[in-house]
């Protein structure tokens, strides 16, 4: 997933806490998990346990103030039996242009190899 994206969103959530904080948003960026819940969104989330615990957020309400723009269309809060998260839904052009735009390419090796096995008894 885009470096990118994960990074803008960590920028936002530490823009929302209007505390100065000694955390980045790169701190961040591996606790923003694509959303495997929907089809027809695009949606990034963020365990609530883990900025609770790790930035010691105590009011998640100003994270759910951010307004959303061009590449946030909506944030809510999404609370089931085993965890409380907040999920940011992306634009999903934007997120699919960011994704083959930024990804790894891989590495990739076309030359034959000659591989000798020798059997002795």
């Amino acid at each position: 997933m885009s470096t990118k994206l994960k990074l803008y969103l960590g920028r936002k959530i530490i823009e929302s806490l209007h505390k100065s904080t000694k955390y980045s948003p790169s701190l961040l960026q591996p606790l923003i998990q694509i959303s495997q819940e929907s089809e027809t969104k695009t949606e990034l989330n963020v365990p609530l346990n883990l900025l609770e615990r790790q930035l010691g957020v105590t009011n998640i309400t100003e994270i759910l103030k951010i307004r959303p723009d061009d590449i946030i269309k909506n944030i809510h809060l999404i609370k089931d039996r085993a965890n409380r998260k907040i999920s940011f839904e992306i634009d999903k052009s934007i997120f699919i242009k960011d994704v083959f735009e930024n990804c790894a390419f891989p590495d990739l090796n076309f030359k034959p190899k000659n591989i000798v096995v020798e059997y002795s008894s």
